[in-house]
């Protein structure tokens, strides 16, 4: 349902219905996109409507243009990767080099942003993690010409494991947001 919209706003929600057999939960999921001067503003919230507690985490995923030899830059930690080597800390401060091998990446964010970077462009685009996100899932896929940036509130799980979550209670509410900025590089 389109809740409001203009020309800088738009918020739309969905509700899913509680099921009174005890199937299903009840919640509603509110996205708010505002285009300022500085950039796109992204909110997310879910909230339990149930009296069932359940489990929630919140995620969003962006797919950014595939251009020349993308970087990728900001301050965070590998925690996890499909393949057999873990980027260290200097790799992503100096500016991860994708579009070279398959891979998945869990990283921990331990800095406000994130950079995707086009160097022969001199453009970047800006992920600033305002509230909620802490982890972001980096999929660097150069054989289908393909990168995804997927933010988490909390850590995504394996094939072998369950994501992690929190569990909201009736009327709880977990809540995100995250402001997406294009500059243009100096140098």
């Amino acid at each position: 349902m389109v809740q409001d919209a203009s020309n800088i706003r738009a918020t739309l929600t969905w509700q899913n219905p509680q099921d009174h057999e005890g199937g299903a939960l009840s919640y509603q999921i509110l996205q708010r996109f505002e285009l300022k001067p500085d950039g796109l503003k992204i909110l997310l919230s879910l909230t339990n409507l149930g009296v069932q507690p359940m489990p929630a985490q919140i995620g969003l995923r962006l797919r950014p243009d595939w251009r020349g030899e993308s970087r990728f830059r900001g301050d965070m930690a590998a925690i996890s990767a499909s393949t057999e080597r873990l980027p260290d800390m200097a790799e992503f401060t100096a500016g991860l080099v994708l579009g070279r091998e398959n891979r998945e990446l869990c990283l921990g964010l331990l800095g406000p942003s994130a950079d995707f970077i086009w160097p022969e462009d001199r453009l970047a685009l800006t992920l600033s993690f305002i509230s909620g996100f802490k982890f972001l899932v980096l999929e660097d896929a150069p054989q289908r010409r393909e990168i995804h940036l997927s933010p988490y509130s909390h850590m995504p799980g394996s094939q072998n494991a369950a994501p992690a979550f929190s569990v909201l209670k009736q009327g709880d509410s977990l809540a995100a947001n995250l402001q997406i900025s294009a500059q243009k590089l100096e140098n």
